[in-house]
């Protein structure tokens, strides 16, 4: 943490969680004719200048050595897409690419860096609560309604359409959106000791509104995202994990069995589940990816990858840096006619390839892969249940990220999907800090924290129940 008063550290975790909620809602929160200047990046420039003038006047940074890897890492990639201006085709696009990116940057630096204790962290996942119940109250108006905010690209389809985007302006952006946050809602209802009922009707009330998405890559995420939990089950099972007690299988149960209810009901098209070609069930999409045509989305899809290809092995050298932040539109242009006008990649991982080049895609990976064994080991040796709660909801949303991602044009303008990036930092931080390498006392619902080595025979006292524990001799 900066070294400066305790005042202005609030105001940055408040600047922090302001930045985070709009980032939900997008240029939904603009004025009219400025909608490039909303709501989420005013708050983002505010943070950045606390942050810069807190660090000009303290003359000290202080960054955890537990994500200092993830950090040099990320500032290794902004730099990278701001020098790729000298040999991008297009710097116009470099420029709005880069500025995307280092926006995405600042916003996991500030979510990993602001939030050191539990109560951080319990703050952050209301925010994502109540971004999520508004999205999807939006989405269930446009279900039964037909009707759209301003920013639906669905307003341009007649007759008017139950497709829900609530405040993102595609259906591919929302689902994505949608199917990573639901891990967080079900590690909520899961866990969690208060508001049970509540999360159970938003968990199901998402998973409605996704059906209605007609998104088959975040389809096939959430029913990746269901193995994984019951993975995780299994092995809380055979490990008997205490935290997996008969509340937590109780209502992972009825979670399961409600998401095989949806389904079935979804596939036979009962009530409010339109089985119909128009609307057809999340298993008749997902059995269609198969079925591949000349002008269908699956096929448009490889030949994006394609042609992909294609732009690299036009100078091999592109492997190594690629072919520029931002240029991917500009690049794929002249190869339009094979994917029906598309330019878009709707693979980020492919352009992470193409628009960075393999060192650059392959250290993501690493981050990537990184983060979600981190917090599968923060799971599974978890000394508390809000450790098992954040870990299992953060992992399982990470689980999701690798086919969500290719679900919309591109990620790069999401920042709601790269807070979760920030917010994992954040818990590993946490957990290497004050758990690893300290012993802790448990009670019921309070983990006091011991230091490892004591200068005295002093008795430490948990604040939060004014029990005492004794200090081990050094």
């Amino acid at each position: 943490m900066i070294y400066i008063g305790e005042e202005k550290k609030d105001v940055s975790k408040l600047l922090l969680l302001l930045t985070v909620f709009t980032a939900f809602f997008g240029s939904t929160l603009s004025i009219k004719g400025m909608e490039s200047l909303f709501a989420y990046r005013i708050f983002l420039a505010l943070s950045v200048l606390i942050f810069c003038l807190g660090v000009l006047f303290a003359h000290r940074l202080s960054i955890s050595r537990t994500l200092y890897r993830y950090y040099f890492f990320l500032a290794i990639w902004a730099v990278w897409a701001v020098a790729s201006f000298v040999w991008a085709q297009s710097r116009p696009d470099v420029i709005r690419g880069a500025f995307l990116l280092i926006c995405n940057i600042f916003v996991i630096f500030f979510t990993s860096y602001y939030l050191n204790d539990e109560k951080d962290q319990r703050r952050l996942w209301t925010v994502f609560y109540a971004a999520f119940a508004i999205n999807v109250a939006v989405a269930l108006w446009e279900v039964f309604t037909t009707h759209h905010l301003p920013v639906s690209r669905m307003n341009e389809y007649m007759p008017p359409r139950s497709i829900p985007t609530a405040f993102y302006r595609n259906p591919n952006d929302f689902a994505a959106y949608i199917v990573m946050y639901l891990p967080l809602v079900y590690a909520g209802f899961k866990y969690g000791s208060r508001h049970a009922l509540a999360r159970y009707i938003l968990c199901i009330a998402g998973i409605f509104v996704l059906l209605y998405t007609n998104s088959r890559s975040s389809y096939v995420a959430f029913l990746l995202t269901i193995a994984f939990a019951c993975a995780l089950a299994i092995i809380d099972m055979i490990k008997a994990s205490e935290h997996f007690d008969k509340r937590a299988k109780m209502k992972a149960s009825i979670m399961l069995i409600s998401v095989v209810m949806i389904l079935i009901l979804d596939s036979v098209g009962f009530g409010w589940f339109k089985n119909t070609p128009g609307n057809p069930s999340m298993m008749d999409q997902i059995g269609d990816i198969e079925e591949i045509s000349e002008n269908g989305s699956t096929q448009i899809r490889i030949n994006l990858i394609k042609n992909g290809f294609k732009i690299l092995n036009e100078d091999p050298w592109q492997y190594i840096v690629g072919i520029g932040s931002g240029n991917t539109e500009m690049r794929m242009a002249p190869y339009a006619d094979t994917t029906d006008g598309i330019v878009n990649m709707h693979n980020w991982w492919m352009e992470m390839l193409l628009e960075y080049g393999v060192i650059i895609a392959a250290l993501f990976v690493w981050l990537y892969l990184s983060l979600m064994w981190n917090l599968l080991k923060i799971y599974m040796y978890s000394p508390s249940r809000f450790y098992k709660l954040f870990a299992e909801g953060l992992l399982l949303s990470l689980v999701a990220f690798f086919m969500a991602s290719i679900s919309p044009s591109s990620i790069r303008g999401m920042a709601g999907l790269w807070i979760i990036f920030g917010a994992s930092m954040a818990l590993i931080k946490l957990y290497k800090e004050n758990v690893k390498e300290k012993y802790f006392y448990e009670d019921i619902d309070t983990v006091a924290y011991v230091p490892k080595s004591c200068k005295s025979n002093k008795r430490n006292v948990c604040p939060s129940t004014s029990q005492s524990v004794n200090c081990p001799r050094a």
